[in-house]
């Protein structure tokens, strides 16, 4: 089985039309969806996109003990879970600087196999 996951930040579900928006245009997005399982019972821990992330690699809601900070090395990853488990290999690609960056974003692009980094958010 493959998974691709896709989280975007700042984007209402309903602005897409695998959730029945019918003036925005996604092709790739409609494609995928038509092939995909699409969520419609969804939830969110924490709404910043740090503690977000990090509440879907660890599998809890981690913005009341830690507001927007990094992996700890306590935390039990899902990636690491799936890799040990299941021999899944996992690949970061994401335009969110944050990832890279020392303190709060630090380490979450180790979590990944491996990554890429493409520009395009904050300072462009």
């Amino acid at each position: 089985m493959r998974t691709i996951f896709i989280l975007l930040d700042s984007l209402n579900r309903h602005m897409l039309p695998a959730y029945g928006n019918d003036w925005v245009h996604t092709p790739a997005l409609d494609r995928l969806a038509e092939r995909s399982v699409v969520f419609q019972n969804h939830f969110c821990g924490s709404m910043p996109c740090i503690p977000a992330r990090r509440d879907l690699l660890t599998g809890k809601a981690c913005f009341l003990e830690a507001p927007w900070g990094p992996i700890e090395p306590w935390d039990t990853l899902l990636t690491n879970q799936l890799r040990s488990e299941k021999g899944t290999y996992s690949h970061l690609i994401t335009d969110h600087p944050h990832y890279f960056n020392g303190g709060a974003g630090d380490r979450y692009h180790n979590c990944f196999d491996s990554w890429e980094y493409e520009r395009g958010q904050v300072w462009d």
